[in-house]
């Protein structure tokens, strides 16, 4: 630090220190003994010649551009020249990951998600307009990755789909392609206080930089935010009707990922299997209200319907809910209670229904939940009679 403090001169250059590497820009009059051989001078392609003719005698490396600090300086071409390279590496990291995929899945999805993207989302704070050069990263995570996790060939729109947040029904791949742009001028606006500092225009403060801080992630969330539901929206539209659906119904059930919807399913296919053993009548998805066109209402369906279990040739309308009682919103809250909570949800999402059918068909709702033992509950909603909403069923 010392060092460092007297040879500063804002006046005349600025510079900068990480660890024991320097950098400096401006007329420099003294300084320290460095290694020429290992210093990079970085000029403007108008000086390039005149450089190279008078430190051709110490070692020193002129160039256009060159790495620093994780980014890189220089010129438009060294920039791509240097992202090139390190997209040329990732492709070949994803490739790995594919193979790896086929073996050790959670592994390869881990690695991704939580390494491999966070290096070239580093990039892109530091390297601007550099989206075009993430293409063909992004073709091998489409064309490569994503099909190895599934084990098979996906749609245009499962693709898009699950390059998204998982809370909104993706896998939390990102696209290097989509948000660039913003992430860098994100970047930018969240360190200004430094780079004050460093170029003498200001004296740093760690509070005001903090605020800038927050304050530039705030508006880059909003961002994001948007450009994802918008993105959601046009993609649901490629689905069909019941795709959509069970979409939409894991986003709302599950809020930090939808991996729910398969628990979901395999309960209501094990259960729609042994009702069938017992009645003559078992459908998936009956409609319980249809959809009003003119209101631009929505319709509501059941999970199964079952004919003839309370009443003979009256039909039962069952809907499976899954709920993690493990969940860290829940840690606080016993299971019956949170069966209870999801028991007035079902209560209030199907009794207007219900009581507008003039058969006054019952609606069983199985209720699941996952903690250190599976507590299944049942609730019964019966217009015009004193049925309990919620009877315990058993415990295993």
């Amino acid at each position: 630090m010392p060092l460092i403090e007297s040879i500063g001169c804002k006046e005349k250059y600025l510079q900068c220190w990480y660890a024991d590497d320097s950098a400096c820009a401006g007329k420099l009059s003294y300084g320290y003994f460095a290694e020429p051989t290992k210093s990079f001078l970085v000029v403007t392609k108008q000086y390039e010649e005149e450089a190279k003719e008078l430190f051709k005698d110490h070692g020193v490396i002129v160039v256009l551009g060159h790495r620093f600090l994780g980014g890189v300086i220089g010129d438009k071409d060294s920039q791509k020249s240097y992202i090139h390279g390190k997209v040329d590496g990732w492709v070949k990291c994803v490739q790995h990951l594919s193979h790896a995929a086929t073996k050790t899945l959670q592994a390869a999805f881990a690695s991704m998600t939580k390494s491999l993207q966070c290096e070239w989302g580093f990039i892109q704070r530091v390297v601007p307009d550099c989206s075009d050069e993430f293409i063909v990263l992004q073709d091998t995570i489409k064309k490569c990755f994503l099909p190895a996790l599934f084990d098979g060939s996906l749609s245009d729109a499962e693709l898009q789909l699950f390059v998204l947040p998982t809370r909104l029904a993706g896998l939390g791949v990102l696209d290097p392609t989509s948000m660039p742009t913003e992430i860098f001028k994100t970047s930018k606006q969240g360190t200004v206080v430094i780079a004050n500092a460093l170029t003498g225009k200001d004296t740093f403060c760690h509070v005001s930089h903090l605020d800038a801080l927050n304050e530039a992630r705030q508006m880059h969330r909003k961002v994001q935010e948007d450009l994802h539901q918008s993105s959601l929206e046009s993609i649901l539209a490629k689905f069909t009707h019941e795709r959509q659906r069970s979409i939409r119904r894991a986003i709302k059930d599950c809020k930090t990922g939808v991996l729910v919807i398969e628990r979901h399913n395999e309960v209501r296919d094990c259960l729609g299997d042994m009702a069938a053993q017992v009645w003559s009548q078992v459908v998936r998805e009956p409609i319980v209200k249809e959809a009003d066109s003119k209101a631009d209402g929505p319709g509501l369906r059941a999970d199964l319907g079952i004919r003839g279990v309370w009443t003979p040739q009256v039909e039962a309308l069952c809907d499976i809910k899954v709920i993690d009682t493990d969940a860290p919103s829940h840690l606080h809250r016993t299971p019956e209670s949170i069966l209870d909570t999801g028991a007035l949800e079902k209560k209030k999402l199907y009794k207007k229904a219900v009581e507008d059918r003039r058969d006054y068909e019952d609606v069983l709702v199985s209720l699941v939940g996952q903690c250190s033992a599976h507590i299944y509950g049942t609730v019964i909603i019966r217009p015009n009679d004193s049925t309990p909403w919620v009877i315990s069923v058993g415990w295993l």
